[in-house]
């Protein structure tokens, strides 16, 4: 195949050269111009024998490293790997023997220490007459490669802190809840099963007024748009209604948040049921207290007008013997 590659290209060569002593004008040879456009191009360029040696390196792969072309011919590709990636030259060195090409990563190390990324795909060259080798050709991907690591690691730091979030929120026994323009966008189970419910997905979508007792409506709604206009900080006890329709008085603390780029209001539930009944027992004991003490004034009242009328009609009585 080879041969006949050669063969084909050294009759395009003299067909060309035929044409233009016919036209007067010099031949166009292409392998004129092959060193100025490797010596110049940005790529980075290397030859290297089935064994590492470099045989030939462009001035921009040696700009790269920190080095001339010359400090390069010579010596083996492995010297300038980090320590990291030599072990795997060998590995790199089998594949070019077994395989026309190969392309991947290689971390090499410039002549101040830093380490660069390249990616590179190598073709191996062969024929007769001419000495196996390898023409190498590189980019430095390093910025790119760092670049995408520190997204990944973002990424994954952002996933992690999102999952403690969501298991903080999904195993607070406190109620909490999103909503929009007083629609209901987000509820963890602890809400739901304030208002009766093992699925926080029922209330998802439900009017948050719809939650409240009727009664309580109208403080809800005063409290909310202070809430939005920033004007409180945010806390009210209200009376709500449970799925199964009986009363439960919950606590709210309620702030301005962004929802899905929108506002929203987050809002934290506790139930003060138990308090509340307690606060009514304690104003009932109270007015009993006060019945019980306004009986023991009357009663004292009374026991004294008693006394000036039993001591009244004792000596009426020791007159009327006399």
């Amino acid at each position: 195949m080879l041969d006949e590659v050669a063969r084909l290209r050294g009759r395009l060569e003299q067909i060309e050269a035929q044409a233009a002593r016919a036209s007067g004008a010099p031949a166009f040879r292409p392998d004129y111009f092959y060193r100025p456009l490797v010596e110049h191009s940005l790529g980075l360029m290397c030859v290297h024998d089935p064994e590492g040696v470099l045989l030939f390196v462009n001035p921009a792969a040696a700009r790269a490293l920190q080095w001339t072309p010359a400090d390069g011919i010579g010596h083996n590709l492995r010297e300038y790997l980090a320590p990291a990636a030599q072990p795997l030259f060998d590995d790199y060195l089998a594949r070019m023997r077994r395989n026309p090409t190969d392309s991947g990563l290689m971390l090499l190390v410039a002549k101040d220490g830093t380490e660069q990324i390249w990616s590179y795909r190598n073709v191996k060259l062969e024929g007769p007459g001419m000495p196996a080798c390898v023409l190498g050709h590189a980019m430095d991907v390093t910025q790119e490669v760092r670049t995408r690591r520190e997204l990944r690691e973002v990424t994954r730091q952002l996933a992690e802190r999102d999952a403690r979030h969501h298991s903080l929120v999904e195993a607070s026994p406190v109620g909490i809840c999103i909503d929009q323009a007083g629609t209901v966008r987000f509820a963890n189970l602890a809400l739901a099963q304030l208002f009766g419910s093992e699925n926080p997905a029922d209330l998802v979508g439900r009017p948050l007024a719809a939650l409240v007792a009727p009664h309580e409506a109208e403080r809800i709604g005063a409290y909310q748009t202070a809430v939005a206009q920033q004007l409180t900080g945010g806390r009210i006890e209200a009376e709500h209604v449970r799925r199964n329709g009986s009363a439960v008085w919950l606590e709210r603390w309620s702030s301005v948040v962004a929802w899905e780029g929108q506002p929203a209001m987050l809002s934290t539930f506790v139930d003060v049921s138990d308090r509340k009944r307690l606060e009514v027992r304690l104003r009932q004991l109270d007015r009993i207290e006060a019945v019980g003490r306004l009986a023991g004034g009357v009663a004292h009242h009374v026991s004294n007008l008693m006394s000036v009328v039993l001591v009244s009609a004792e000596l009426l009585m020791k007159e009327g013997l006399g």
